[in-house]
């Protein structure tokens, strides 16, 4: 019940349907726990972090990504590792975090998901990277950052279209703050089109909108 109700709450929040994905985590974790299964519990405490970002409930998901990387570290799950730090990092730059304190602990993370050769943790931990070079208007490593996050995730035939969404969205914005306005709009059309096929609709929404202002 907990993996049933696990894999629900991914795909709500991916469809944009993020509180109902919410209540669904929160269904997980309470079967993960009162079954004992740690491992179980990680994952929904990960990907639920998650979820809470795309809700903007970004005090509720920093606990929810702590008490992730604590089970981590007690379970030794340490090819989990890189996800929860990137989630985690990414809700931190959003809180105004500085990002040289952010920055060795995600290097870390990118490390270890190179030595696993896992393209969805590289690429995660590539944008979120990225994304704080962003928050100092460090545009260029920036786009150099979401360029490695993007070729990370291509690598793999069955990669988190989920990531490679966000990924999209964020060289857009980026390609925007460089005053790149054609590329922008061309990214723009590959991640309206990579949303529409992958029942992304709040990603629909926000690509069509842009497309559309641009056209």
């Amino acid at each position: 019940m907990a993996g049933i109700h696990g894999v629900i709450g991914f795909n709500l929040v991916d469809w944009g349907r993020v509180g109902e994905g919410l209540d669904h985590y929160a269904l997980s974790l309470e079967h993960a726990r009162s079954a004992g299964n740690r491992r179980r519990e990680i994952w929904s405490l990960g990907l639920g972090g998650w979820g809470l970002l795309a809700a903007d409930r970004l005090e509720e998901a920093d606990l929810w990504l702590a008490d992730c990387l604590a089970l981590v570290e007690e379970q030794r799950w340490i090819s989990f590792r890189p996800w929860p730090v990137a989630v985690l990092s990414e809700s931190r730059t959003r809180q105004q975090a500085r990002p040289d304190d952010l920055r060795p602990r995600l290097e870390e993370a990118f490390a270890l998901s190179c030595q696993m050769n896992d393209p969805c943790w590289e690429g995660a931990v590539a944008r979120a990277l990225a994304l704080t070079y962003a928050a100092e208007e460090a545009f260029e490593p920036a786009m150099e950052w979401l360029g490695e996050a993007r070729r990370c995730c291509m690598r793999d035939t069955d990669s988190y279209a989920g990531l490679q969404v966000e990924i999209l969205a964020s060289q857009v914005e980026v390609n925007l703050k460089l005053d790149r306005p054609e590329t922008a709009d061309a990214v723009a059309r590959e991640w309206l089109a990579l949303a529409a096929r992958t029942h992304r609709d709040s990603h629909v929404a926000r690509a069509a909108g842009f497309v559309t202002r641009r056209s």
